[in-house]
């Protein structure tokens, strides 16, 4: 086997393993950002008495966009971005429809 190719499979290989790392870490990430939605919806649902289920939604699309906006940090693929943006914008939504009922 040829030495450029022995190290492109390498290289590869080693590329493959950062990915998966960057995956992990981003879940941890995910999951702080949620508990911090939580918390903060806690504290407007406690001082404003109201009971609205968008909190889930909002909750879900949170911990989509910092997840796959720290992988983007991370590996720069640019789908991934677009990804991150999509559930950016419909998280803004819902939390500007939680905000105004």
């Amino acid at each position: 086997m040829d030495k450029n190719k022995v190290l492109e499979i390498e290289s590869q290989k080693n590329n493959d393993d950062y990915v998966r790392e960057v995956r992990i870490k981003a879940s941890g990430v995910g999951l702080v950002v949620a508990v911090i939605f939580i918390a903060i919806f806690a504290t407007i649902d406690l001082i404003t008495g109201k009971n609205i289920d968008l909190r889930s939604m909002i909750i879900l699309f949170g911990v989509n966009t910092s997840v796959n906006l720290y992988i983007y940090i991370k590996t720069k693929d640019k789908l991934v971005l677009l990804a991150a943006i999509i559930w950016a914008v419909n998280m803004t939504m819902f939390l500007i429809r939680y905000i105004v009922l």
